[in-house]
């Protein structure tokens, strides 16, 4: 963090932490007996417009969930990631019935 982007770097990182906090997404709790911790990890990204231009530093706190175990660290399993086919079927849907399709950007989608 002592690069010529420090600042924005860590605007960003504040903006996470902040979304994190204010989406109730963290919770104290003790660590059950015999269990383990699940680490995290920052990852830092440059978005870039068409020119490459930097126009925003954006920063997510992910879990290593690959150190978990399947029925001993977890039991479901959730993925809130659309898959190809069903974008397909869904513009073919509104295409065909004549619907007005629009689309946004969350900041903080997988939060929400």
């Amino acid at each position: 963090m002592s690069g010529s982007e420090a600042e924005q770097w860590r605007d960003a990182t504040f903006d996470e932490m902040a979304s994190i906090h204010n989406n109730d997404c963290v919770e104290k709790t003790l660590l059950p007996s015999g269990a383990k911790t699940v680490g995290v990890r920052w990852l830092f990204v440059k978005k870039v417009d068409s020119t490459g231009k930097v126009i925003r530093h954006k920063v997510r706190l992910v879990a290593k969930g690959f150190t978990q175990v399947e029925g001993v660290d977890y039991f479901e399993t959730y993925s809130p990631v659309a898959t190809i086919s069903t974008v397909r079927s869904l513009l073919a849907l509104s295409a065909s019935q004549d619907w007005e399709l629009q689309q946004m950007d969350i900041d903080t989608a997988f939060l929400n």
